[in-house]
């Protein structure tokens, strides 16, 4: 794919092949006309377009999720309604969109949710997306709720966390799973609190030196939250029925990123992706 116009100043560069779980997803790469850089090597504005670590983290836990081979609990993801926020270069959304999930992505920035377009008409996905700018600092406008939503890396401000659980609360529907991949940054702690705060019932597992043959990560956490139907079930056992086969496979999909990636060493810096 070249010179498919996105803005003034802007094509597309190159593509990116990634290999998750068997799956093959594709990644659009922009360049700057006056400086040629790709949007793998360019400054702390463009930080939307990397393709980083906890998202191809996030990815493959989602096809395991969305697998209509496996024999434990099947395709989980048909027909779910999933929004990710912070898509940025839209990875994590595009791999629930391929599992047959009815996705929205969000992000601030506009030429993020551009490319997040042109990456869902190269993977197939775009009769299934729907596309909208939010910033999490702003009450929630979305008008619905959804049965998942997706953040890869989105806790890498203090200020941040605030408003992101507050987004979290609004855009799941009772009974709905928050699931949060994050490189280990310190901001995660402060942010299982305040979610604790608000009400969701969280369980977070850290996996040290997660490697595999497309990207790694020194450290990775993730977290998972179930919103209650109300406050006062927080502590409850019962959890409602559709979402329980899914909190058991993400259960299961952490297990297997422990038993097969943890402990290998990185081979690249944190959230590399292979040329």
């Amino acid at each position: 794919i070249t010179e498919i116009s996105m803005a003034a100043d802007t094509v597309i560069h190159r593509r990116t092949e990634l290999d998750l779980r068997g799956n093959t997803v594709v990644l659009l790469h922009i360049a700057k006309d006056d400086a040629g850089r790709t949007s793998q090597a360019k400054g702390q504005c463009d930080l939307w377009e990397y393709v980083w670590a906890s998202g191809q983290l996030l990815g493959e836990l989602l096809f395991g999720l969305g697998s209509s081979d496996c024999e434990r609990h099947g395709n989980l993801l048909a027909g779910r309604t999933v929004l990710e926020i912070g898509a940025g270069s839209g990875l994590a959304g595009t791999c629930a969109a391929m599992c047959g999930a009815i996705l929205w992505q969000t992000d601030l920035v506009q030429d993020a949710l551009d490319l997040c377009r042109l990456t869902a008409e190269v993977n197939g996905t775009l009769d299934a997306t729907t596309f909208q700018t939010v910033d999490w600092h702003k009450p929630y406008s979305l008008g619905q709720q959804f049965d998942i939503v997706l953040g890869a890396d989105v806790l890498f401000f203090s200020r941040s966390i605030g408003p992101v659980v507050r987004l979290l609360w609004a855009a799941l529907r009772p009974g709905g799973i928050g699931i949060v991949v994050d490189p280990g940054r310190p901001n995660s702690t402060d942010f299982v609190s305040k979610a604790e705060d608000a009400g969701f019932r969280v369980q977070r597992q850290h996996l040290d030196e997660v490697a595999t043959e497309t990207w790694s990560l020194k450290r990775a956490t993730i977290i998972v939250l179930l919103r209650p139907k109300d406050l006062g079930q927080v502590n409850a056992a019962e959890v409602p029925s559709w979402s329980a086969p899914l909190l058991e496979a993400i259960q299961q999909e952490q297990e297997r990123f422990k038993s097969l990636y943890a402990g290998r060493k990185p081979s690249g810096k944190d959230g590399s992706v292979l040329e």
